[in-house]
């Protein structure tokens, strides 16, 4: 099953930007929080970019702030050549 499309929005690519400042976090409540929006929750945003397969969480325990980091997809979404 592929990944459902988005739009590459103005405020979803302001949010990836975040996202490789790293500057967006899953606290351990489940919360994703975005520091470079003032502390605003972002989880549902969060989970539809998850879901389009434009970030991930990187690894840790569940009962850590864990950063959300940008796929490959992510960084074409934002114009970056990925160098993995």
């Amino acid at each position: 099953m592929s990944a459902p499309a988005l739009n590459p929005t103005p405020a979803r690519r302001r949010l990836l930007a975040d996202v490789q400042r790293r500057r967006v976090y899953r606290h351990p409540d489940g919360a994703s929080l975005s520091a470079g929006q003032s502390g605003r929750q972002v989880t549902t945003r969060i989970a539809h970019l998850e879901g389009a397969g434009w970030v991930r969480l990187e690894d840790g325990s569940d009962y850590d702030v864990r950063y959300w980091e940008l796929t490959d997809t992510g960084r074409r979404v934002l114009g970056e050549v990925a160098c993995d």
